[in-house]
């Protein structure tokens, strides 16, 4: 039986390719998207958008998904990019002019802000689906977007107007305030976070060139590459903008009691954020097989394969799971049903 236990909890699993890789993209004033890759200054063109006179003037990938939006010059017209070659699919009109800057949060909400030019400098909520836009409030006086958003250890960032950077309060965006000016005045575009390896880099765009932000106060910054592209860069993204910090471990609880008291019903992950690809199994005490699942939104109710209820007793999982940072991950455990 030992001999048995110890083979099943090292069965591998069949990992899938994510749909967006973990790069750095960015796009410019040709409406060519780029893959960066700041070791070495060198870029990878996507493809253009084929949108012509329709410019975006920000990019954000949704790490729910992989899907990459786009947000056009005029009333801002939201457009999904294909990452692969760069092809663009109308959404909606969100009927904000002006709108420069775009992001995701870990959660997959869609996040813009208003240009100087703008009739509102609001934050707002975009729907992925619809394009329609939902005010979460005015960002205070003299708060406008020049180009982008980032979440920044948790925290939302705008490259605002004037060379400035801004911390803004999701929650009450009259609250967010401007942390300073970009070190030599350099007027930012395109800003991100781009979490590799359980550490992350802040960079930065102005014309064609690409800046390190330094991480302890954003301000200060070192050009990194010079003349990335043959026109400005609008905007930048990455699917681990809003990563959380790595972890090795799922958190599952060691008891469920699928009693119909709507208590404790069901065996499922606690925890969603920044989990990627993954595979879970469970066996019964003899080491058989019965529930398996790549859906991290699973919910086991204590039933196998063959939807027949199994009776209260220990049974053992094994997980394989990769994160957004593109980290390859395996967690054992026990769980208890008592019915």
């Amino acid at each position: 039986m030992r001999c048995f236990m110890l083979l099943f909890f090292l069965g591998g699993w069949i990992s899938s390719v994510a749909q967006t890789p973990n790069l750095i993209y960015i796009n410019d004033g040709n409406n060519d998207i780029y893959t960066v890759n700041p070791e070495n200054c060198s870029k990878t063109l996507v493809g253009n958008t084929g949108t012509g006179s329709t410019t975006f003037l920000d990019i954000a990938i949704d790490p729910t998904t992989g899907i990459m939006y786009g947000i056009s010059n005029g009333m801002g017209d939201l457009y999904t990019i294909n990452t692969s070659n760069a092809s663009a699919n109308f959404i909606g009109t969100t009927g904000l002019e002006n709108a420069t800057s775009l992001t995701c949060d870990a959660n997959g909400t869609l996040y813009a802000a208003i240009g100087a030019t703008g009739i509102t400098n609001d934050l707002y909520t975009i729907n992925k689906a619809t394009g329609s836009a939902t005010s979460l409030g005015n960002l205070g006086a003299g708060i406008f977007s020049a180009g982008d958003l980032t979440f920044i250890n948790g925290s939302l960032y705008l490259a605002g107007a004037d060379s400035t950077l801004i911390q803004i309060d999701i929650d009450n965006p009259s609250n967010s305030e401007v942390i300073g000016l970009f070190e030599n005045q350099v007027r930012m575009f395109g800003i991100l976070t781009h979490n590799v390896n359980c550490a992350y880099e802040v960079y930065a765009f102005a014309g064609n060139d690409m800046y390190s932000l330094n991480q302890q106060n954003l301000i200060s910054n070192e050009l990194l590459c010079e003349n990335l592209t043959n026109s400005s860069i609008f905007g930048a993204a990455s699917i681990s903008e809003d990563t959380p910090p790595c972890f090795d471990s799922l958190s599952l609880p060691n008891i469920f009691t699928p009693n119909n008291d709507n208590f404790n019903e069901v065996f499922r992950l606690q925890e969603l954020t920044g989990i990627d690809e993954f595979e879970l199994k469970i066996y019964n005490r003899w080491g058989k097989l019965i529930y398996e699942t790549l859906d991290k939104n699973f919910q086991w109710s204590g039933v196998n394969q063959e939807d027949q209820q199994m009776q209260d007793g220990v049974f053992y999982w094994t997980a394989s799971f990769s994160t957004l940072q593109g980290d390859q991950k395996s967690d054992k455990g026990t769980v208890t049903l008592i019915r």
